[in-house]
């Protein structure tokens, strides 16, 4: 039902809280003490308890239910501040660009100055931010060969968009499909995690 709230002209930000304590508090009763349910295949009843797993959310849901902030300096939860950013005086936002890190080191881009920023890029890709449970997620997940060529594909992608589109068009969502490729390896295959059940 949180997802019905609809907080009016502004966001909710940290009075989600208030919507969150009582569910919080439900789900550990469930948990801890569950609820008699019946079982009709085995004629029994049974305590069961909830879990709750994984939520989906919009990006901006994501800041406030996690208190990861996804906007300004920080907003790469992948690459935390690893990543490029500069702050657009005249349209008062944050764009997030130099993907020619991802390409290979001898890729043509790699130098051209005039076509981007106006700066040759020598630095690698920016190392992702890992928790010991990342570290134990990805050694139990299979890893498939062609990632790293997606990883390469996404960002000459946004490399040739960064030449032809002005650096306002650079949001965070646009710089967030640079993780795809990293998020893939990570959590596997789409269809144990997409959407579209869930909005159908």
């Amino acid at each position: 039902m949180l997802s019905l709230l609809i907080p009016g002209p502004s966001t909710l930000k940290s009075s989600i809280d208030v919507y969150l304590e009582p569910l919080i508090d439900e789900l550990k009763e469930l948990w801890e003490k569950g609820f008699e349910t019946y079982n009709a295949s085995s004629k029994e009843f049974f305590q069961a308890h909830v879990a709750l797993l994984w939520t989906i959310n919009d990006f901006l849901a994501y800041a406030m239910l996690s208190g990861w902030t996804t906007s300004g300096k920080l907003a790469s939860l992948v690459y935390n501040y690893h990543i490029c950013l500069r702050y657009l005086n005249n349209s008062k936002k944050m764009c997030y660009m130099c993907h020619r890190r991802w390409l290979d080191s001898k890729y043509r881009w790699r130098e051209d100055s005039k076509c981007f920023d106006g700066t040759q890029e020598s630095r690698g890709a920016p190392t992702p931010l890992k928790s010991s449970f990342f570290k134990m997620l990805c050694s139990k997940v299979i890893i498939v060969d062609d990632f790293e060529s997606l990883d390469v594909e996404i960002a000459s992608i946004l490399c040739e968009l960064e030449r032809i589109c002005p650096p306002s068009f650079f949001v965070i969502m646009v710089h967030l499909s640079i993780h795809l490729a990293y998020e893939a390896r990570i959590v596997g295959l789409v269809h144990y995690r997409w959407m579209y059940p869930i909005e159908r």
